[in-house]
């Protein structure tokens, strides 16, 4: 009866405000004699220090570096199951850089733009065709987004140096790989995988050999400003910039060498004058023109071509751009489902089925993800994706705008490198 409960509990809270000395209770040992706060102590005690080892320690630059070696991993079929230890990295990442939340009112901000994306997209789980595929998506979206904006921040707030110098190892990496590739014509598909329209060298296509070579290659632009490299150690930056400028251009990922000219223009036109801009850009052009015009005309690489199999520049992406702007009207406001594509389009070379526990999943090849983000989340989730994207470009051009009223040994570029991260 419900007095009879009403008994129990009474006693039952009775015996834990007053508890004997004797063993009857010994959970009221625990509380009373000081051991679980020596062990919520000693926990805080590790947990700050492998902190410390992670972020801030001799150690912190192998750890950074080899966890971009194994994100980067995916793209090359012969190491791509490292890859499968990521998410490992980014769970640690995210325990151990959380806390500094509470002392950074920008990270707490940007944190919450993201877990309201990601909840957005997780309730498109609700009304989604494969409800568990989109919630595991929402979380992986939301674990590895601040797993990596965890990260950057707590290094670079200590070393700002360090993530760009990790790039600049794995960029050196990633171009002596392709220069084996050239030089000893392997893998066997080196120059015909994907669609077999530029090469590639050990990664699975030639846009992801052109999206690792902007990745790493937009940053070497910072080390142009930094007044401690010696004339030697620019000769060699130089350098790589040009070997980097050559393997995209034979990559022909138009979209990597769009990007990678509209970055390092960009930055000229906020740091350099006007004249070092146009250099600049006139190097660039000359250098991937050139490699292109060089390779197609006198040699038997004639894929090399930026109009490609084409009778015009985007012809091939005519049909995936209509694809994408029809399902971007039917996601609408709500989406279809985060990580869904429209069924209703299904052309073969524009798509492919995933096995998943729900069934087969078809995904299309998308291209636009602005168009993209509406099929999956709608235009309220487009809304939430800008904000998160905008609220650091806004900050950048304030500190920017800063560094120019204020005179500072430390060059612009060198305070937003996490942003970059």
């Amino acid at each position: 009866c419900f007095s009879g409960q009403v008994c129990f509990f009474s006693f039952f809270f009775l015996m834990i405000r007053r508890p004997p000395r004797s063993t009857l209770f010994p959970y009221t040992t625990l509380f009373r004699s000081k051991i679980l706060l020596k062990l919520v102590e000693k926990m805080a005690e590790v947990y700050f220090k492998s902190k410390k080892f992670l972020f801030e320690s001799s150690y912190t630059r192998y750890i950074f570096l080899l966890f971009l070696l194994i994100l980067f991993s995916r793209g090359f079929p012969l190491f791509n199951r490292v890859y499968a230890i990521a998410p490992i990295f980014f769970v640690i990442f995210f325990v151990f850089g959380i806390e500094a939340i509470y002392r950074s009112k920008y990270l707490r901000n940007i944190t919450f733009l993201i877990v309201l994306f990601a909840v957005w997209a997780a309730s498109s789980s609700i009304w989604s065709q494969f409800p568990v595929f989109t919630l595991k998506r929402s979380l992986y979206f939301l674990l590895v987004s601040l797993g990596s904006l965890f990260v950057g921040y707590q290094i670079s707030k200590k070393n700002n140096d360090l993530i760009l110098n990790s790039f600049l190892i794995l960029n050196i990496i990633i171009i002596a790989l392709s220069i084996f590739s050239l030089i000893s014509n392997t893998p066997g598909n080196a120059w015909t995988g994907g669609h077999g329209l530029g090469f590639m060298g050990f990664t699975n296509h030639q846009n992801k050999l052109g999206q690792y070579i902007y990745i790493t290659a937009a940053p070497l632009i910072l080390f142009y400003q930094n007044p401690s490299l010696k004339k030697s150690s620019k000769f060699l930056i130089y350098s790589l910039v040009f070997i980097n400028l050559v393997i995209i251009a034979l990559s022909v990922s138009r979209a990597a060498i769009l990007a990678l000219f509209i970055t390092w223009l960009l930055y000229s036109l906020l740091n350099f004058s006007l004249l070092k801009t146009i250099f600049i850009t006139l190097i660039f052009i000359g250098v991937i023109f050139s490699t292109v015009f060089i390779t197609s005309k006198f040699t038997d690489k004639h894929e090399v071509n930026i109009v490609k199999n084409e009778n015009y520049l985007g012809q091939r992406r005519e049909k995936t751009i209509f694809y994408s702007w029809q399902s971007a009207l039917n996601g609408g406001l709500f989406g279809l489902g985060y990580g869904i594509s429209d069924k209703r389009f299904k052309p073969v070379l524009l798509g492919y089925y995933d096995n998943t526990s729900e069934g087969k999943i078809f995904r299309r090849e998308k291209t636009v993800s602005v168009l993209a983000i509406v099929e999956e989340v709608g235009l309220i989730g487009l809304a939430l994706l800008l904000v998160i994207l905008f609220y650091p470009i806004i900050l950048l051009w304030q500190k920017l705008n800063l560094s120019n009223r204020k005179v500072s040994d430390q060059h612009p570029a060198s305070s937003i490198q996490h942003l970059y991260f």
